[in-house]
């Protein structure tokens, strides 16, 4: 099989992940998916406070600016428009495009120093890693900030090639100042990547070429400026100017607001985080070295420096750098050895197959699936669903203008609330329980009970909670008729070794009675 074929079934595989029904973290529908929909429609879902007009933490332009022209167009259609699975998949299927054009005119710019078949192992390598497959189709902040540093880093090399370095480049001066502004807009992290690099191509380039580097100035004051205007007029929360990234980065640098995000050792992307997006290639890094002549070389230390200053710390905050970390290999003869052995090429292909069932089909996937099939098939009014154990469900995917939406509260003392929960409302409710304990869910049913409530009463929680389960039926007056399962179900969060059932896969909705 020749290479071109290679890529197509490559280009399959990937697609096959895109379009998993995997839920890999709450934030791929709550900072993106959740606020479109409701933004584009007259459905209710949940604001995330990163949306609300009194933090305004997050800019509205990238998802408008990426996702936008999909939704304006699926409006023209109204049996997709309201379709919330083809909503979804039509997404990941359009980060997945993104990403495969991305490798094809991007990442060959970055390693067109290599010999031709170098860079199609590296091409391979990129197309092949599970984070390609998985997080970077999915719909986060930090999928759109991979390809605005691609591009960022491609448009800095091409400014500073020694071809091109004694001349002034007006054009892509403007055009970086334009993809510095959207970075930044997009996350706040966006500066951790290019400081390093920004310093490098000010001092080769900048200084001495200062009608450029006021032509990037305006373009990126101009394009922060137009974008400010923007989430001004969105939130119009009558506060003066809305500055999305000063105000994340303000709610980020105080530590008592990471602590309800929880708190990690600041060697966790070195240790940890790398480790598990990289697999196999890191032994490729380790023996094979970096270009120090590159800036994409110093973007990586760039970004693993300073994000490793802050302690929330999650996995997914360095998908941007993965390609870098390919692309800039100094590929030698160890390298072409390590990479052509059976061990490597085992080893990777069953990291990535591995990997990609996990974070593309089954991790937490049964929420998805039960929430396409619940949306397109019911219809009796909906009643009261309650959610156990499970990542909070995506509410966008009910496509209900009518919809309640309640959830536990957590107190400064670490217990658990049930007391905002609306328990008068009997139609279109959605209690989110989160992982509250069991003692929780008993007096949240009783009470929704005890208020008369006699609309369809379903719970949805993951089939490792089985033995939790037994106990809640021990209550004569609780009884649970499983409805609708899934088996692909994945719930990473809640193993326990001194019960195995807790590794049990799958997550189903049951009737109370």
């Amino acid at each position: 099989m020749n290479y071109q074929w290679w890529l197509y079934l490559l280009y399959a595989i990937g697609l096959l992940m895109a379009l998993g029904p995997s839920y890999i973290h709450p934030d791929e529908h709550f900072q993106c998916i959740e606020i479109l929909v409701m933004q584009f429609t007259k459905i209710k879902g949940t604001v995330p406070w990163e949306f609300d007009p009194n933090f305004a933490a997050r800019s509205y332009v990238p998802l408008l600016l990426i996702y936008g022209p999909l939704f304006t167009i699926l409006k023209a259609f109204p049996s997709v428009h309201n379709n919330p699975i083809l909503i979804l998949y039509l997404m990941r299927l359009q980060n997945y495009l993104m990403t495969v054009l991305c490798c094809h005119f991007i990442i060959p710019k970055l390693v067109r120093s290599d010999r031709k078949t170098v860079q199609s192992i590296k091409k391979i390598l990129i197309l092949t890693s599970y984070v390609t497959w998985t997080y970077q189709t999915h719909t986060f902040s930090n999928s759109v900030e991979t390809l605005i540093l691609m591009t960022s880093i491609t448009l800095m090399e091409s400014i500073v090639d020694e071809k091109n370095i004694e001349e002034n480049n007006y054009r892509k001066s403007i055009l970086l100042g334009f993809t510095f502004s959207l970075g930044v807009f997009n996350r706040v992290t966006f500066p951790a990547f290019v400081l390093l690099p920004c310093l490098i191509i000010f001092w080769k380039f900048y200084r001495i070429h200062r009608r450029s580097f006021t032509l990037l100035s305006l373009s990126f004051l101009f394009s922060s400026y137009l974008f400010v205007l923007i989430d001004t007029y969105i939130f119009n929360c009558g506060k003066g100017f809305v500055f999305a990234p000063w105000n994340n980065l303000k709610y980020n640098l105080n530590v008592q607001n990471l602590q309800l995000h929880g708190l990690h050792p600041r060697y966790t992307h070195l240790l940890v985080n790398l480790p598990q997006i990289l697999g196999p290639v890191l032994v490729l890094a380790i023996l094979s070295g970096y270009k120090l002549d590159k800036l994409s070389t110093y973007a990586i230390v760039s970004g693993v420096l300073f994000l490793s200053l802050f302690q929330h710390q999650e996995l997914r905050f360095l998908i941007p750098l993965v390609p870098l970390f390919v692309t800039n290999l100094n590929w030698t003869p160890m390298s072409s050895t390590l990479v052509n052995g059976t061990l490597f090429k085992g080893a990777w292909f069953l990291f990535n197959i591995i990997m990609g069932f996990i974070m593309g089909i089954s991790h937490q996937g049964g929420i998805v699936q039960f929430l396409g099939d619940y949306s397109n098939s019911h219809t009796e009014p909906m009643g009261v669903h309650i959610w156990w154990k499970t990542y909070s469900p995506p509410t966008w995917m009910y496509m209900n203008d009518s919809l309640t939406i309640s959830s536990v509260v957590d107190l400064q003392n670490g217990v658990e609330s049930i007391e905002e929960i609306a328990f008068d409302v009997g139609l279109h409710h959605v209690i989110d329980l989160k992982g509250s304990d069991l003692p929780l869910l008993k007096e949240t049913v009783k009470r929704l009970r005890l208020n008369g409530i006699e609309t369809p009463l379903i719970l949805i929680t993951s089939d490792s909670m089985m033995s939790q389960l037994k106990k809640l039926m021990r209550d004569e007056t609780i009884k649970l008729v499983p409805n609708r399962h899934y088996s692909f179900h994945l719930d990473l969060d809640h193993f326990d070794f001194n019960d195995f059932t807790t590794f049990k896969t799958g997550l189903t909705a049951y009737s109370i009675e």
